[in-house]
C-alpha cells in the first residue's frame, strides 16, 4: 500500500499525503482531508516504513573486569582502536566489562552488532546471540565458520621471539607467562606458553625449571623473578607481556644482575614504556590499535551484508631490537 494509492483516492498529491501521516502541524489542510487521509490508510492497512538510522551502536564486550585493564593494556589498547576507527564513521560504542563472572549484557539490547575481546565460553557466546548474530570476535576465534575475527598467530609470533634467541647462541632460554582467567581454560597453557614448551622441546632446548607462570601484570613478572633468582637462572628469557617483563627487570635491577650481558630479556606487545625502559625492551610488536580497527570493519560489513562470509583476520607482529637482548 503506497502513499500514491491514498494521493489518488483522497485526491490530493503525494507531498500532502506524506506530511499528514507524519501529523506535519505546519501543513495548511482542510480538516475533513486531514480525517480522509487518515482513514483510508487506515483502511487500508498502510504501515510507515521505518526510517533508517543515521548511526549504528555497537556494544564492546571484554572479557576482563574494568579494573584489570591497566594492569596489561594489550586489550586497553585494543578498544582504543576501535573508538578511533567509529570516530571515523557514524558508529556510536557502548562497552561492558566482566563484572564478579557475568557481563551486563542487558545493557546492549538495542545495538546493532557486538565486538567481543577476549575468550568466552560456549555458554557466553549463546547468550550474545541472543542480541544479535552479527559479532566479531578479537584475540580468538571460537568458530571461524560463523563468526568473523581478529587475531595473532601466538604460535608464529613466539617462534619468530625464540628463533631470535636462539640464533643468538644463548645457552639457556627460559619463559615467564600468565594464566588466563576464564573458567574454561584455567586447565589449558596459554598459548603462548604452549607454543614456547612446544618449540623449545622441539629443539632440546626446553628446561622446565626455567619456566614460570603467574598472572599478566608487573607485580607478577616481579615476584616469579625473585623466586627464579632462588636457582641458577637461564641466559635469556621471554616474557609473556611487556608488563611481565617490566616486573623482570625491577627484579634483575634489585639484585644487581646485568641486562643483556648476564641475562637477557625480551617482551611481548611492545606498549610505549617498553622504549623507555633501563635498559630499553626488545619485544614483539603486537599492532593492537590496528586489531580494533579491522575488527570494527568486520563488524559493519556483516551488518550491512549479514549473508557475508566470516572472515578470519591475522595481523602481522613484529619483532623490535633493543638493548636488553
Amino acid at each position: 500500500m503506497t502513499l500514491k494509492m491514498i494521493a489518488k483516492h483522497t485526491g490530493v498529491s503525494i507531498s500532502t499525503v506524506s506530511r499528514v501521516l507524519n501529523h506535519d502541524t505546519t501543513l495548511n489542510v482542510h480538516p475533513q482531508t486531514r480525517t480522509a487521509i487518515l482513514d483510508y490508510a487506515k483502511k487500508i492497512g498502510y504501515q510507515k516504513k521505518p526510517q533508517k538510522k543515521n548511526h549504528r551502536l555497537i556494544g564492546v564486550i571484554i572479557w576482563i573486569e574494568q579494573s584489570d585493564e591497566l594492569k596489561d593494556p594489550y586489550f586497553m589498547e585494543i578498544r582504543y582502536g576501535i573508538e578511533k576507527a567509529a570516530e571515523a564513521t557514524k558508529t556510536f560504542i557502548m562497552t561492558v566489562y566482566k563484572d564478579q563472572n557475568h557481563y551486563p549484557i542487558d545493557k546492549l539490547k538495542e545495538v546493532d552488532g557486538l565486538i567481543c575481546i577476549g575468550k568466552f565460553d560456549p555458554e557466553e557466546i549463546a547468550q550474545f546471540r541472543k542480541i544479535t548474530p552479527a559479532i566479531v570476535f578479537v584475540d580468538s576465534s571460537p568458530n571461524a565458520n560463523h563468526y568473523p575475527s581478529v587475531m595473532i598467530d601466538y604460535e608464529q609470533s613466539t617462534h619468530h621471539v625464540l628463533r631470535y634467541i636462539i640464533d643468538k647462541n644463548y645457552a639457556s632460554i627460559g619463559f615467564i607467562g600468565g594464566v588466563e582467567n576464564f573458567a574454561s581454560a584455567t586447565d589449558q597453557e596459554e598459548l603462548r606458553h604452549h607454543a614456547a614448551k612446544t618449540i623449545l622441546q622441539r629443539h632440546k632446548k626446553y628446561q622446565e625449571e626455567h619456566f614460570h607462570i603467574g598472572q599478566f601484570s608487573v607485580e607478577s613478572g616481579y615476584q616469579m623473578m625473585l623466586n627464579a633468582l632462588k636457582k641458577p637462572l637461564a641466559k635469556a628469557y621471554y616474557c609473556a607481556s611487556d608488563m611481565i617483563a617490566f616486573g623482570v627487570l625491577k627484579a634483575l635491577h634489585e639484585h644487581n644482575v646485568k641486562i643483556p650481558q648476564d641475562v637477557a630479556i625480551i617482551g611481548f606487545n611492545d606498549v610505549a614504556q617498553a622504549a623507555y625502559t633501563h635498559p630499553t625492551l626488545t619485544t614483539l610488536k603486537v599492532y593492537t590499535e590496528s586489531m580494533g580497527e579491522e575488527a570494527l570493519k568486520s563488524l559493519l560489513e556483516i551488518i550491512d551484508d549479514p549473508k557475508r562470509l566470516p572472515i578470519k583476520k591475522i595481523m602481522p607482529t613484529k619483532l623490535i631490537v633493543r638493548q636488553s637482548a
